[in-house]
């Protein structure tokens, strides 16, 4: 599938059955603001959303090893970004032009390799980068140590930023934590790490402060979370 240059084109709903997102799919769609990459999907080819320009919440599946060549370059919305365990390679111009980029968590326990020139000098200088315990000397030693800010708080039995169960998803998406498959108007209520409430309501998206670990209750199940 490729959709280039569709510059009106603001929502993508990707088959849940696709493996691969081809070169250039949606390459200057600069209209399209949020994308869910679909948990089979192992390889996003090169500039495949470079130049979405008003591209701000991207959500990584389970299952993804290869991120291309300049895959989200120019994507200046992007604030935050979060990489699955499966990761293992990150091409040059990935995240090259992210201006906005600055909070990067890698769920993976091995660092994935990074290219050259993956992300900018001022990405390397101020972005906070979040691992999971116990990895910072591994990434210290890998091309992540090019970073200036790493720290290794994120809970390693986090295989990835997507919970399930019974039907019931939940993502984190640039700093919200954001239910699924729920009915509308259902209660949900959100614990920090302490116990405490942090939120309760019906919506949907719900903005939390700071990285850590979040208890989700909602329609009879508690799921966790980690940012």
């Amino acid at each position: 599938m490729q959709i280039p240059y569709c510059t009106g084109l603001e929502t993508a709903t990707l088959s849940k059955e696709l493996t691969l997102i081809e070169e250039n799919a949606f390459r200057d769609c600069s209209s399209l603001a949020a994308i869910a990459i679909p948990d089979k999907v192992e390889t996003i080819e090169y500039s495949a959303f470079a130049g979405c320009s008003n591209l701000a919440t991207v959500s990584l599946g389970r299952s993804l090893k290869i991120l291309d060549y300049d895959v989200f370059e120019d994507c200046e919305k992007i604030t935050e970004i979060t990489f699955p365990a499966s990761l293992q390679e990150i091409d040059n111009g990935t995240f090259r032009g992210c201006t906005a980029l600055m909070t990067i968590n890698s769920l993976g326990t091995v660092p994935s390799s990074l290219g050259d020139e993956t992300f900018d000098t001022k990405q390397y200088l101020r972005a906070n980068v979040y691992e999971p315990r116990g990895t910072l000397d591994a990434y210290i030693a890998s091309s992540w140590g090019n970073f200036a800010n790493l720290y290794d708080t994120l809970d390693p039995s986090s295989a990835v930023n997507l919970v399930e169960d019974g039907g019931i998803g939940i993502n984190v998406v640039n700093g919200n934590i954001v239910v699924e498959g729920i009915a509308d108007g259902a209660n949900v209520e959100v614990y920090n790490a302490g116990g405490q409430l942090v939120y309760s309501g019906d919506a949907t998206s719900i903005p939390v402060q700071g990285h850590g670990v979040y208890v989700v209750r909602t329609c009879g199940k508690v799921l966790k979370v980690v940012l």
